[in-house]
């Protein structure tokens, strides 16, 4: 084959995965579980980051209601229940999450300004919103956290200037809860941050929070049925 219709081929396969991928498979993975009305929906905390570079809501519907949805939230984190997500996965990363499968009363306060850790060498996030039944949103990033020191752990949370994690709930028919969860994010313009963010934390993001969000709604409805 010549060299340059080999190179022509490989230049337009480049080309139509990139098409692809921003067109296709991103706007799926960034949303998926959502509705169009959910992702247009202001939530809270959502006015901390303007103008984000990324923004990603995912959702899925929870056969409990709200009360019994919202302490496995509470707890959530490193050191204490986990994130229900793939743990073998985060510890591959050195996260040392356990994700815990009971409600733990020791762990069901949560207050603006407590920090809450995903690894344990990276500085914690920072609960701005902590609306009991309502809302937890968690905030990081060098402008929220002026005085971070960098993070040695593989999320380089250091790089970012500013992000929101938000975690709602929303009462729905027949004792149903819509869990809707949303991440905005901002960092410093330049391509080694955008290729970073786009090909390889974007879709981890996506992964394990589907995988969260399944975990919550196995762990709240098998409750339930108990």
């Amino acid at each position: 084959m010549d060299p340059w219709v080999y190179a022509l081929g490989v230049v337009l396969g480049a080309a139509l995965v990139a098409v692809a991928y921003g067109f296709v498979i991103r706007p799926w993975h960034m949303t998926w579980g959502s509705t169009a009305e959910e992702r247009s929906l202001p939530l809270p905390g959502d006015e901390l980051v303007q103008g984000p570079l990324a923004q990603a809501t995912h959702a899925i519907t929870i056969q409990s209601p709200v009360g019994e949805v919202w302490p496995w939230l509470v707890q959530m984190g490193q050191g204490r229940a986990g994130f229900y997500s793939y743990d073998w996965l985060e510890n591959l990363f050195g996260c040392q999450i356990r994700n815990a499968d009971r409600i733990v009363p020791e762990w069901q306060i949560i207050r603006v300004g407590d920090g809450v850790k995903l690894h344990p060498q990276a500085p914690p996030l920072t609960v701005v919103v902590a609306e009991p039944q309502r809302a937890i949103v968690l905030a990081g990033g060098s402008d929220f956290q002026p005085a971070m020191s960098r993070d040695p752990s593989f999320l380089k949370l250091h790089t970012y200037r500013a992000f929101t994690w938000a975690f709602t709930v929303h009462p729905q028919p027949n004792n149903a809860t819509r869990l809707v969860i949303r991440v905005r994010v901002t960092w410093d313009r330049g391509l080694r941050h955008f290729f970073r963010s786009r090909m390889f934390l974007e879709p981890a993001h996506s992964i394990m929070q589907r995988k969260m969000n399944l975990g919550i709604k196995h762990r709240a409805e098998s409750l339930r049925d108990h």
